[in-house]
């Protein structure tokens, strides 16, 4: 039972850190192309179709094939655009000592810079994480967090049946990788509507034109998702370095609680 929780764990860390963000990042991909519309076909020259209805119901005259290749084609990329955007995401740590503002802090965004908090738990939790570490350390010196983080969720995933460590892991990575998938989505929308302004000029007609409401909807939504996602890493970031501090100390200090079996008894 444990090995199998553990490979659940582990499949959890991939659902929310790869394939939740690749399957948002396909969607993503998929909006702006159906917000582009013919100039798709232009840029593309005729490679790409417009995505419409029309597309779509071509798709279902595809033979068993022609669709197990399509699914898997799809799968592939899902994969591997959850694994480029989780890697960068990874971000470094914020070593500025500062809390920068809202604006401040989307514009590193924008400029593909996520930096991680400089703070791995509340302060408040001081004193706890001090005893732990003390009680964890070989020779007595309070390890430093990087020393004090394997060692304590190796204890939490040992002795804590129901610990929220991985819980909280799983929801940052989803965010930060949320985060990152909107600011390429801000990009691709930015340049995209740039380059059909340009674009109308050099060839002009009516029929070149974008679905330009969907198109700032999706400019505008992107740069909320970024402040908003990446605030709630920044959130739930500090509450997985909570949970490793409190769950560590009440393993190690906390009261020994009766078992089931001595409840019953």
């Amino acid at each position: 039972m444990d090995t199998l929780l553990s490979k659940l764990t582990n499949l959890a860390y991939e659902l929310f850190g790869v394939i939740l963000p690749g399957i948002f990042a396909l969607v993503s991909i998929g909006l702006l192309w159906a917000a582009l519309g013919p100039v798709v076909e232009l840029w593309s020259a005729s490679q790409i179709p417009a995505l419409n209805a029309s597309l779509l119901s071509r798709i279902d005259t595809l033979d068993g094939t022609a669709r197990v290749a399509a699914v898997s084609c799809l799968v592939v990329s899902l994969y591997l655009l959850g694994q480029a955007l989780n890697w960068v995401s990874r971000g470094i740590p914020d070593q500025s000592g500062k809390s920068d503002s809202r604006l401040r802090r989307i514009f590193h965004l924008l400029r593909l810079r996520f930096p991680k908090p400089q703070a791995s738990f509340d302060t408040s939790l001081t004193r706890l994480f001090d005893a732990a570490a003390a009680k964890l350390s070989p020779d007595g010196a309070p390890l430093l967090w990087r020393e004090f983080y394997p060692v304590a969720k190796a204890l939490i995933s040992q002795h804590v049946k129901y610990s929220l460590v991985a819980t909280y892991q799983n929801k940052y990575t989803l965010h930060r990788t949320l985060a990152a998938v909107s600011v390429a989505l801000f990009w691709a929308s930015f340049l995209s509507a740039v380059g059909c302004l340009v674009t109308r000029a050099l060839v002009g007609g009516d029929h070149m034109t974008p679905n330009w409401l969907l198109l700032v909807v999706l400019l505008v939504a992107s740069l909320g998702a970024v402040a908003g996602f990446y605030s709630s890493y920044l959130y739930t970031w500090r509450l997985f370095g909570d949970s490793i501090v409190t769950e560590s100390y009440f393993l190690l200090y906390g009261p020994k609680l009766p078992s089931v079996q001595e409840e019953k008894a």
